[in-house]
């Protein structure tokens, strides 16, 4: 009995290590473009066919794992959740003295203005160049808002990853900057 065990957990082993180095090869080789389950139907025939096994019982091995690990899809956020998140974030930064509580006020109304004016939706039709001028003008326009209102910038997340960008931008300018060394 334990060796059976022993022998079904090394074929297990043996079965994955094949479909995960061989197949995804000979999948790529043929150049083929499947969908997703096209792809599993290959997976189901390919192992049929290499260990010579019932290829019903191997369709319902692959479902019933699809089955047991099936992905939860992220959850999508309201606006209503977003504004609260960026209400505690900024309450945070309230709290640790680095900005007023006025100037919590004026970002909140910065950001709902910013979400209007810049909504993504309107973005889709435009090119790409139109899409980066106009990631150009809003990252102006929150320098010059922060500018006048005495607020750093890195304080304005208008909306999810649109504004963030330019801070990213920024930050891996400074990654690649040389760092100073030591003199002897």
């Amino acid at each position: 009995m334990k060796k059976q065990k022993i022998t079904i957990g090394l074929t297990i082993i043996t079965l994955l290590a094949t479909v995960l180095f061989t197949a995804p090869a000979a999948f790529a080789q043929s150049g083929a473009k499947t969908s997703h389950s096209n792809f599993f139907d290959g997976l189901i025939a390919f192992i049929s066919q290499k260990f010579g096994l019932d290829k019903t019982q191997v369709q319902t091995a692959v479902n019933d794992y699809k089955t047991q690990n099936k992905l939860t899809p992220r959850p999508t956020l309201t606006p209503d959740q977003i504004q609260a998140k960026e209400k505690e974030r900024l309450d945070k930064l309230v709290s640790a003295g680095k900005i007023t509580s006025d100037q919590e006020n004026l970002i909140l109304t910065e950001n709902s203005l910013l979400r209007t004016k810049y909504d993504p939706a309107n973005l889709k039709s435009l090119t790409a160049d139109q899409r980066k001028q106009k990631f150009q003008d809003e990252q102006a326009e929150i320098k010059t808002w922060a500018g006048a209102n005495n607020i750093d910038p890195k304080y304005l997340m208008p909306r999810l990853g649109f504004g963030r960008m330019g801070e990213m931008h920024e930050r891996f300018g400074e990654w690649n900057k040389p760092t100073p060394t030591p003199s002897p």
